[in-house]
C-alpha cells in the first residue's frame, strides 16, 4: 500500500448559482461540496495498492441552461470550473515538463439539451471524451488514470 496526498486547486466561478463538485479516488469519495469563487484547495490522502490502477474523479454538478445566459448588456454570465492545479505526493502533474493532466485526463461532458441539439444540427461536432480539457463548462466527468507506486508511475510515463 502506498498513501498519496492529493493537493487539488480548482477555480470557481458563477453569477447566481455555486457549482457542485464531488471527487473520487476509485470508489471512495474525499469531496462533495458547492465551490465557493475563485480559489478552492481541496487535500486529501488515499491508500493505494501496489500493482494496480487506479483513477481520480472529478464529478461536476450543479449546470443547468439557467446557470448561463447572455445580459442585457452582451455580458455572457456563465457558471464554470477549472482545474488549476494537481499536485500527487509533492508532484506537480501540471508543470511544463511533466503534463500528465494535458495527456492523460479525459473529460466527459454532459452538453443540455436543447443546446447540444442545436449544435449538432448547425453541424458542429460535440466531444464525446475531450483529452486534457481542464475549464468544465458543462456537467459532466474528468478523470486520470494512474498506478501506485506513484514515482514509478511517473518515471514509465516520462520514459514512454
Amino acid at each position: 500500500m502506498e498513501t498519496l496526498k492529493f493537493e487539488i486547486e480548482l477555480f470557481s466561478d458563477f453569477w447566481d448559482k455555486p457549482p457542485h463538485i464531488e471527487i473520487y479516488v476509485n470508489d471512495t469519495k474525499h469531496f462533495d461540496n458547492v465551490l465557493s469563487k475563485g480559489i478552492n484547495e481541496i487535500t486529501f490522502t488515499h491508500e493505494c495498492k501496489y500493482n494496480r490502477e487506479h483513477r481520480l474523479t472529478i464529478v461536476r454538478k450543479g449546470n443547468d441552461n439557467s446557470q448561463n445566459k447572455i445580459d442585457e448588456n452582451g455580458i455572457m454570465l456563465e457558471q464554470y470550473v477549472e482545474l488549476e492545479r494537481l499536485v500527487i505526493n509533492g508532484i506537480n502533474l501540471r508543470r511544463y515538463d511533466l503534463d500528465l493532466v494535458g495527456s492523460k485526463s479525459v473529460n466527459i461532458a454532459e452538453y443540455p439539451e436543447p443546446w447540444a441539439t442545436q449544435q449538432r444540427e448547425a453541424g458542429y461536432i460535440l466531444d464525446e471524451k475531450a483529452i486534457g480539457v481542464t475549464r468544465f463548462s458543462h456537467n459532466g466527468v474528468w478523470y486520470l488514470d494512474f498506478s501506485c507506486p506513484f514515482t514509478e508511475f511517473i518515471s514509465d510515463w516520462m520514459t514512454h
